[in-house]
């Protein structure tokens, strides 16, 4: 089971993963968040199922920073599909409740999706229109570059099964913030590889921005522990894993 959205499932879906994992000889999760999850709503066993974490392209050299992210100064990074479940709307609340303090920084959120207008409707709701800005779908190379540039990376989903983002933010040596609700606190060591918070508890991540913004000697530290900690998930080493699980299976078929 990767990180796809495995919360919107049709009944006819359900009952097909239900049966699959029923007949699989080998299960894995991206998480144990996920795991627990094919054990309580799907009929995983306990124990049946295996977690092996996602993995990022470490090999990926950090593009040079393009003009038009380098002019537009300094500015916390978010990306994904524009849906309620990613909670980009939490972070623009909790980012109009710090902005003052930081008059510079700006707000950018890359990706598109069915709460585009929602998005745009709050941001000049909130008077933000010179501060927020939705840049739409951006390429892999867009994407890196931007996480290069930015002061500070947030994801802010209401549930996220893993967070492949916090890897890209690592790999760039971009200090992290992310949700506390789903599989990111399995492997982000909150204080020491980023700062992680409720989405939904608007105060503590407007106070975790403001507090990333505000100290660059903490940016720095995490910034240059996530680039460290990153290698633990190259695709090879990940790769080695499904080698295993997947040998396991071809023997226990014979």
């Amino acid at each position: 089971m990767d990180d796809s959205d495995i919360y919107d499932h049709s009944s006819t879906l359900r009952a097909a993963l239900r049966a699959g994992l029923r007949r699989a000889v080998e299960v894995t999760a991206c998480s144990a968040f996920t795991l627990r999850d094919a054990e309580e709503r799907f009929g995983l066993p306990p124990g049946r199922g295996q977690v092996v974490f996602n993995g990022v392209d470490t090999d990926l050299e950090a593009p040079a920073v393009p003009s038009a992210w380098s002019s537009r100064g300094p500015f916390v990074f978010a990306v994904g599909r524009l849906v309620d479940k990613k909670g980009f709307d939490l972070l623009i609340k909790a980012f109009a409740a710090i902005c003052d303090r930081h008059p510079d920084v700006g707000l950018i959120l890359a990706g598109a999706g069915r709460s585009a207008t929602a998005l745009a409707h709050l941001i000049t709701d909130l008077g933000l229109d010179e501060r927020v800005t939705l840049v739409g779908r951006l390429s892999r190379e867009e994407v890196a570059a931007a996480m290069t540039a930015a002061t500070a990376f947030v994801m802010p989903s209401r549930l996220e099964p893993f967070g492949i983002v916090v890897l890209e933010a690592w790999r760039a040596g971009t200090p992290v913030i992310a949700s506390s609700v789903g599989g990111a606190p399995e492997f982000v060591e909150d204080g020491r590889l980023g700062l992680v918070v409720d989405p939904h508890d608007t105060a503590a991540l407007a106070g975790a921005l403001d507090r990333v913004l505000a100290d660059p000697v903490l940016r720095n530290e995490l910034g240059s522990a996530g680039k460290r900690a990153v290698a633990d998930f190259s695709w090879a080493r990940i790769a080695a894993t499904y080698r295993e699980v997947y040998g396991r299976a071809v023997s226990a078929r014979r």
